[in-house]
């Protein structure tokens, strides 16, 4: 019983990252990456398969013809390129020449144009506070184009028609052929999470997100390839069935690429965007008890419970946690001078509490005291950083928070003051 209780909260939990990245999917407009990415490894597609074919036209100088037909099975190749040129002088002059240089710099340009959209899209998921210099950031985008390039090459050269062509010539195969181009792909989702912004997720973040791009990737490339008839599609389209194809499955490609990198965002920052989300919709105690048993080792970690007459802190305590009230009354109190303390304000559910320390990097500047029975989530202030980041809504909140305590304030004492007056 206790098994099934445990999976069915794993579950929930698992669900809602799951919702709430979809959320964020949209929010931060990541389909609009996904086109602009598809778009940009397009472009750069023509002059990294120009230069695998250098190479293989250049290893397998006896066997040009079976290198040709090889390339021909790649989609829209053919639409690209000229066989004829391919096979011709174009690769048997000594020196690159003029062609050679605009090859290498069609290379680059387009690479670095796709670097530069998925750079972007990982920016808007991996927003943070950190900033990185201009010199790191195009070192990071290189690396990203040197590691489409190499998943571009193992993808033809571990091919099917690929490993076909090696066994007619009798030419071993490259190691582990037939799962190199997915290790490569997960590689390339986890160095690119890690590396491309100032503002990673955590490694075991990373990794479970590269996990679900790949698995959902797979399984919708898998389903796309019995639904789309592709042999249908050539023979109606020619090349450009091809090439619809490819575009379908490279957008789906980003699409979940930037699904896995939102769902690390997600892991990451779980308990600061759950928080977020919850107190959007008007968190509360009692509602809450359904939230703290679907969501165990998350805000049940945080929760606090005070019966009336509790002191929470002290005055010139070194606490730094700030406390979000989810039911009942609490007290500020100020010392007076002798002895006993003055009632600056009485807090409701809704309220924050303690986030002057934190945000003056002082000790506590009041004594707050439970009037009533209460409840009270004790946030880290990292992960109270991290709520600011994540809710655009909370730094207004803290403000009229702060604004409210301090007018009620004033007013205590000056309803105080007045009698001497």
């Amino acid at each position: 019983m206790i098994r099934l209780k445990k999976a069915a909260v794993f579950g929930k939990t698992q669900l809602r990252r799951l919702f709430i990245t979809l959320e964020f999917f949209g929010k931060n407009g990541l389909a609009n990456h996904a086109s602009a990415c598809a778009y940009g490894f397009l472009l750069s597609a023509a002059p990294t398969l120009l230069l695998v074919s250098l190479f293989l036209l250049s290893a397998f100088r006896s066997s040009r013809q079976a290198v040709l037909e090889l390339m021909a099975r790649v989609p829209f190749l053919e639409t690209v390129f000229d066989k004829r040129q391919l096979s011709g002088g174009i690769f048997s002059a000594a020196g690159p020449g003029i062609t050679g240089v605009l090859s290498v710099a069609s290379i680059f340009w387009a690479g670095r144009i796709f670097a530069l959209s998925l750079q972007r899209g990982l920016k808007v998921v991996f927003s943070g506070t950190k900033k990185r210099n201009p010199v790191t950031d195009t070192l990071a985008a290189v690396f990203i184009e040197f590691l489409i390039l190499v998943f571009a090459a193992a993808a033809i050269l571990c091919s099917p028609d690929a490993l076909r062509l090696y066994g007619t010539l009798g030419v071993p195969p490259l190691p582990f052929s037939r799962i190199l181009p997915f290790v490569l792909l997960a590689a390339l989702s986890y160095c690119s999470c890690r590396t491309v912004t100032p503002n990673p997720p955590r490694r075991l973040s990373a990794l479970w997100g590269t996990l679900f791009f790949a698995a959902a990737y797979g399984i919708s490339a898998a389903v796309f390839g019995v639904l789309f008839n592709q042999t249908k599609y050539h023979a109606l389209y020619g090349a450009l069935g091809n090439l619809v194809s490819l575009l379908i499955n490279v957008y789906l490609f980003f699409v979940f690429f930037f699904l896995g990198a939102q769902l690390a965002k997600t892991i990451d920052s779980f308990d600061a965007l759950l928080f977020s989300k919850l107190r959007r919709a008007g968190l509360s105690r009692k509602p809450a008890d359904r939230l703290f048993l679907s969501t165990e080792g998350t805000l049940e970690k945080y929760l606090r419970v005070y019966v009336a007459g509790d002191t929470i802190f002290v005055k010139g305590d070194e606490g730094q946690e700030i406390y979000y009230l989810l039911e009942g009354e609490v007290d500020v109190l100020i010392p007076q001078e002798g002895s006993g303390h003055k009632q600056v304000s009485t807090l409701k559910a809704g309220s924050f509490f303690g986030e002057m320390g934190h945000l003056l990097s002082e000790d506590r500047t009041a004594t707050v005291m439970a009037k009533t029975a209460a409840s009270a989530l004790a946030l880290p202030p990292r992960l109270f950083d991290e709520i600011l980041q994540c809710d655009t809504g909370m730094d207004r909140a803290i403000i009229e928070h702060l604004s409210r305590r301090l007018k009620t304030g004033n007013e205590q004492l000056a309803a105080t003051d007045s009698p001497r007056q």
